[in-house]
């Protein structure tokens, strides 16, 4: 079974502007897939924001 390696933070605050990084890895065989997910629906962004487990945001809007 997939062993989780590195698990993000579960309270992220950051300020307008800023850019995030969030990083989670797993192991296993086959090599295990991450989706990440938000409000319980997958994540997705034109341009995906998504390598090797980290998942960046920049220019962070209020709301």
């Amino acid at each position: 079974p997939p062993k989780m390696i590195q698990r993000p933070d579960s309270l992220i605050q950051i300020t307008k502007d800023e850019t995030l990084s969030i990083k989670c890895s797993f192991r296993g065989r086959p090599e295990p897939t991450i989706n990440w997910l938000y409000n319980g629906e997958e994540f997705t962004m034109h341009g995906s924001p998504i390598t090797d487990g980290v998942l960046s945001l920049t220019q962070a809007k209020e709301g």
